[in-house]
């Protein structure tokens, strides 16, 4: 049961994120850097917070004031609050995918970006391509092609694109074959391979295990761009742990799909 003093403070907190909400459309980086720091604070603490603010429209306000921004740390305090509320829930994701955040997205990428502000906007992309259900191809196909710009030996990027197209592949097998023709898998899996991570490792074995569930075509794919050497690599670097295990159990029928593939290519 919530205590007398804890609805105090959530009316308190309530009531200023509608006055924050208000200042955004202000033209001061000082005043939009407060009130975004807050913002953030609050969408981070608890969804209900997060849920608020998309209640009360604070998305839009935000998106209108991204583009007029001079001040990057001011821009991605902002973005870091449409994250918050973007992984709030999977009705908040939908939300913003029918704004022009995916469109504000693309063009940032396209910008001299600092590798602070690189990560925020991956993360950010990453968050719109994940949940359950996923959301429709067609809504993020954009931001998967837009990926192989960004395949830089950077740990937080890497691992915001291979999170997403796990996600994305995941329970939905028909789409692979439509996502392997906007992403570039051998410059990812090279980018991936050069970066010493085994989150970023698991998730690329899980990934190319969900591949090679679309079919042998999607398993020819995988062959042609090196998966089997890059699995191989992979494997010798990833310890087992109970946490893992689906994942590991996808890197075994990889493993087993792409050497009978790789077998009756010598036979033939």
């Amino acid at each position: 049961m919530i205590s007398e003093s804890e609805l105090m403070e959530m009316g308190y907190k309530l009531g200023l994120i509608e006055r924050l909400g208000e200042l955004i459309c202000a033209e001061s980086n000082l005043v939009l850097r407060e009130a975004f720091e807050i913002l953030v604070d609050y969408s981070e603490s608890e969804y209900k917070y997060a849920e608020y603010m998309r209640h009360i429209n604070i998305p839009p306000r935000i998106l209108k004031v991204l583009d007029t921004v001079s001040d990057n740390e001011v821009a991605e305090s902002g973005l870091i609050v449409l994250g918050n509320i973007c992984t709030s829930s999977i009705s908040a994701r939908n939300e913003l995918l029918q704004t022009n955040l995916v469109p504000y997205i693309l063009r940032a990428w396209s910008k001299d970006l600092t590798i602070d502000s690189l990560r925020t906007l991956c993360w950010l992309a990453s968050s719109l391509c994940r949940g359950i259900p996923s959301p429709p191809l067609q809504q993020v196909q954009e931001i998967i092609f837009g990926f192989n710009s960004l395949l830089v030996c950077d740990e937080d990027v890497m691992l915001s694109i291979v999170m997403a197209l796990y996600e994305l592949t995941k329970d939905d097998y028909q789409v692979v074959n439509k996502i392997l023709k906007l992403i570039k898998l051998k410059d990812l899996l090279d980018a991936a391979g050069n970066i010493d991570s085994t989150e970023i490792r698991r998730y690329c074995m899980a990934f190319l295990g969900n591949i090679c569930a679309g079919g042998n075509s999607s398993v020819e794919h995988v062959l042609d761009c090196g998966g089997l050497e890059k699995f191989s690599e992979t494997l010798a670097h990833v310890p087992v742990s109970y946490t893992h295990l689906r994942a590991h159990e996808t890197s075994l029928h990889l493993v087993c799909r792409l050497l009978l593939e790789k077998k009756k290519k010598k036979k033939k």
